[in-house]
């Protein structure tokens, strides 16, 4: 499972994104974090996040995943596309991002339920943690949350 979350500045235009992919038992494989700036609206901002999740499991050679975040406009568009003709353009682009990745589906999910990245992407905005990056496991400030959470799936 690749979790995918985000935060949004309205004030500045940046946004923090990440993705956390996890084993079948919960635990933290990998994890990213990235700025984007210069984004105008909260649509932009989950679009790029979805895009940069969607390009960032093709490049770990991910075949089978399932992304889960807090996207039910952009995931219900690109599962229902005749329902969403407004969304044609989103569904375009997240449907050639995902080329190259044979067995994938989405999930919505609560706020609750995708927490750990919701934290990893507020560090963008809230500590001013800027860096990009990937890393093994998850990060070490958060060990007690993802290693509790695992115990509980």
């Amino acid at each position: 499972m690749c979790n995918v979350g985000m935060e949004l500045s309205k004030s500045n235009g940046c946004v923090g994104g990440t993705w956390v992919l996890r084993n079948e038992r919960g635990v933290v494989l990998c994890h990213s974090r990235r700025v984007f700036s210069r984004i105008r609206s909260r649509d932009d901002a989950k679009l790029v996040v979805v895009l940069w999740a969607f390009e960032s499991m093709r490049s770990q050679r991910q075949t089978n995943i399932v992304f889960a975040g807090e996207f039910g406009d952009l995931f219900g568009a690109l599962q229902r596309p005749r329902a969403w003709p407004s969304f044609l353009h989103q569904i375009c682009v997240m449907e050639k991002e995902l080329e190259g990745i044979t067995n994938w589906k989405l999930k919505v999910v609560t706020r609750e339920a995708n927490i750990g990245a919701f934290f990893i992407a507020q560090s963008v905005i809230k500590y001013g943690l800027v860096n990009s990056y990937v890393a093994i496991g998850h990060p070490s400030w958060l060990f007690e949350f993802f290693v509790n959470e695992s115990r509980n799936l």
